[in-house]
């Protein structure tokens, strides 16, 4: 310990005006933030290096993971995430197919899209283990119909309701902006999510609404965008049903938010823990005791950050981007196959993708680490500037 000590010792503190001289001798008297600071699409300045200075004003830096507010992490143990895979359903038997191979190679979360009606749901879902894997359904504004199918297939299937795990892709906040339909629609949507609040209780592992902020990524929103529209949409529908007199502690676990991430690897591991931070605090505003304030959120890798010219550089964007997701302390991933940009996934371009996840968990050991962000200088004070800014716009959003 002395020797330890005595090292420390030889290098004396250096403080942050002496590391910019230094760099500004380096560059030739060029200002360091000048050159080496990058500006983001909205606008956020990330200097050339942080330091511990930089974190005084931080007020989460003693939580503990699984502890209020939540930054790091929802869990109190090593985070485990789900191993996710969709499918866009044409033909229920081929998909079925697809789903059983997916979950033989690792995958514990199957998502399934309806885009021409879920009439095929009972020959779709069976042979599938459910009440061993997560099941999470899509069929745009249909959606609300099929939770009262899947449960009473469940019953078909010999497994008890309570058993399932997964969720409803609900959100018509999200598709009223998407499509520009009339507000009286939405309100007969949050009419369908009071009627699927009711049962809630009996099947605790199944979410009712996911806020889609991957929709507002995929079209062209910024990270902060993304971040405050998906808070503004999940206040929506918090505020809708306790003003019809649901507890907010019975409402928080029917939600989910559904996050797209992008290439900027430490933009988007601050994302995800800004948005347990932020929606932590609205949470609490609205009543709900500390520990129903916890959220689970979905990430998906981007769409829009998918080439068709050298779709093998789609592995790699895959990889970086589930690193994001990891890091920042995601529950569920899905990272698409490098040819959805053209083309329906084939059976190896879907296994590269589970398998990448598999090498981070199996391998990288990504899940016995819980977040291994926490305590970085910069993600740090990334994560302090970005919600920051993202309650900014996220309050200009309610104000309206």
């Amino acid at each position: 310990m002395a020797d330890v000590e005595r090292l420390f010792t030889a290098f004396p503190p250096v403080s942050t005006e002496e590391w910019n001289r230094q760099i500004r001798d380096d560059l030739a008297s060029v200002d360091p933030d000048e050159l080496l600071s990058w500006v983001s699409p909205d606008d956020m300045i990330f200097r050339a290096f942080y330091r511990q200075e930089d974190l005084i004003e931080i007020p989460w830096l003693d939580a503990d993971p699984g502890s209020f507010p939540f930054i790091r992490g929802s869990r109190n143990s090593a985070p485990h995430w789900l191993i996710r895979e969709d499918f866009i359903v044409r033909n229920a038997h081929e998909s079925r197919e697809a789903a059983l191979d997916s979950i033989e190679n690792g995958s514990d979360s199957i998502g399934f899209s309806f885009p021409g009606g879920s009439s095929g749901l009972s020959s779709l879902l069976d042979s599938l283990p459910l009440d061993k894997i997560a099941v999470n359904l899509e069929a745009g504004s249909r959606t609300a119909g099929l939770y009262g199918k899947l449960m009473g297939l469940a019953r078909k299937f010999r497994t008890e309701p309570g058993q399932i795990r997964g969720s409803l892709e609900y959100d018509p906040v999200t598709e009223f902006c998407a499509t520009g339909n009339s507000r009286e629609k939405i309100d007969a949507w949050l009419n369908d999510l009071k009627g699927l609040a009711g049962p809630a209780g009996e099947h605790p592992g199944f979410r009712m609404i996911t806020v889609r902020g991957n929709r507002y990524h995929n079209i062209g929103a910024t990270t902060l965008q993304e971040l405050a529209f998906s808070l503004a949409a999940g206040c929506e529908y918090l505020s809708g049903l306790t003003d019809t007199g649901f507890d907010a502690g019975r409402v928080l676990p029917l939600m989910q938010f559904h996050f797209a991430v992008g290439t900027s690897y430490f933009l988007e591991i601050a994302k995800l823990r800004a948005a347990r931070l932020l929606w932590s605090y609205i949470a609490h505003a609205f009543g709900a005791k500390e520990d129903d304030c916890r959220t689970f959120i979905h990430c998906d890798t981007s769409l829009q950050t998918q080439t068709v010219y050298d779709p093998h550089i789609n592995i790699l964007r895959g990889t970086t981007q589930a690193m994001s997701a990891v890091i920042g302390g995601t529950d569920s991933l899905s990272i698409r196959p490098f040819d959805h940009a053209y083309q329906t996934g084939t059976g190896f371009s879907r296994r590269i993708s589970r398998n990448i996840q598999l090498i981070l968990k199996e391998e990288s050991g990504f899940d016995r680490v819980s977040d291994p962000g926490g305590g970085s200088y910069y993600i740090e004070k990334l994560t302090q500037d970005l919600a920051g800014r993202a309650w900014d716009l996220f309050l200009e959003i309610e104000g309206k």
